[in-house]
């Protein structure tokens, strides 16, 4: 998990996202567009562009975030039940020790 968070940071597609909407913030000339054919994009064309590019983001952080969760949830759930089957295997091994059956 903990790997997959630090790849997801560290992303280098992701840095190159963010300077594109840096350039478009800038009023620059970019070399790749999403939503139009203009390299050159201006006012509503280049919200459009960075509204597109911070949304795509947005959901990149979701997809990490929600399987960093469901592991997160899937080791809790492990913890549990092997702290469950610990109780049940000293239960019995007392149980066998007391001369008692179970």
């Amino acid at each position: 998990m903990n790997a997959e968070i630090k790849d997801w940071a560290m992303d280098p597609h992701r840095f190159a996202l963010n300077g594109l909407v840096q350039q478009h913030q800038n009023k620059e000339r970019v070399a790749v567009t999403f939503t139009t054919p203009n390299k050159r994009p201006k006012g509503k064309e280049r919200t459009e562009e960075i509204k597109f590019i911070e949304d795509f983001l947005k959901l990149q952080d979701k997809v990490v975030i929600g399987s960093a969760r469901e592991q997160q949830i899937k080791l809790t759930n492990s913890q549990r039940y092997q702290k469950r089957a610990i109780n049940q295997l000293v239960k019995g091994v007392r149980a066998v020790a007391g001369g008692s059956e179970m």
